[in-house]
């Protein structure tokens, strides 16, 4: 078996550290599991251990044979083979009511994976246990004001409650990485996530990514010129919002965020309305 560099795969093979993880996850009987690049099913066994059922996805066929023998020794697993970030996941999450997610998160597809989750897990996902790189971890988590606080930070939390459990140290892992990681817990927030927000996220996070496209300007000025949006309006929201236009993007809170982009769809229906 050769390890893929180009998919940044480093294979947790701690048992403690894998049992460490599942025991975070809090799983039982009733419990619906997704794990994402189960590698050689290591963590993949102890989840079926646990949970009711596991599905697993996996890109690399090199791993089909352990795979293999994981699925004819528990009923209760199901491998897909293929690309992860190509599957209809919506589709695949109408089968279920509820499921957490338990993951060995590749470094180097860690953000869309996340926004995979968050964008088409239409409500079905609960919760989340990814082992992650510690540094993406705590930029998730970071508060405004916090250097590590981004665009990426106000995405996951306002989906999400967000926190670090712990960090996991590279000597877990074959090869080991350069850095270390950590598990990130994530408790999707079912409200934010309905169908009848969908304009009003794609508003928001076009707001958040305006912001931060150029962190040493003033927000205002750069969302002043967000297409789209009539420069009028976005300096109006803004004071009614309670965010002073000199303000930087990594200084407004979530809530911020959320009300700005509330208040710049007040202001629309009333300029149509005049």
């Amino acid at each position: 078996m050769i390890l893929k560099k180009s998919r940044g795969q480093h294979l947790l093979t701690d048992k403690n550290m894998m049992r460490k993880i599942a025991d975070a996850a809090d799983l039982n009987k009733e419990n619906n599991v997704m794990e994402i690049g189960p590698g050689t099913g290591l963590l993949t066994e102890l989840l079926v251990q646990k949970a009711g059922k596991v599905t697993a996805f996996e890109v690399d066929r090199s791993f089909t044979e352990k795979l293999t023998e994981l699925e004819k020794t528990y009923s209760n697993l199901k491998v897909i083979y293929g690309d992860f970030l190509k599957t209809d996941l919506a589709a695949f999450l109408s089968d279920f009511e509820d499921i957490k997610v338990v993951a060995n998160i590749p470094y180097n597809i860690t953000t869309p994976i996340l926004e995979k989750l968050l964008i088409e897990g239409g409500g079905k996902i609960t919760s989340a246990f990814l082992l992650m790189q510690e540094e993406v971890a705590r930029r998730i988590v970071a508060p405004p004001g916090n250097k590590e606080y981004g665009r990426l930070s106000v995405f996951i939390q306002y989906f999400c409650d967000a926190s670090v459990l712990f960090t996991v140290p590279p000597s877990v892992f074959v090869p080991p990485p350069k850095v270390n990681s950590a598990v990130l817990k994530l408790v999707f927030r079912k409200d934010k996530l309905s169908p009848e927000e969908a304009p009003f996220r794609k508003l928001m996070f076009k707001i958040v990514e305006t912001a931060f496209s150029q962190r040493r300007k003033q927000a205002g000025k750069l969302l002043m010129n967000m297409g789209g949006q009539k420069p009028e309006i976005v300096e109006a929201a803004m004071k009614e919002s309670g965010i002073d236009m000199t303000r930087r993007a990594e200084t407004i809170s979530v809530e911020e965020y959320v009300k700005l982009a509330q208040n710049i769809i007040k202001l629309q229906k009333q300029n149509l309305s005049e």
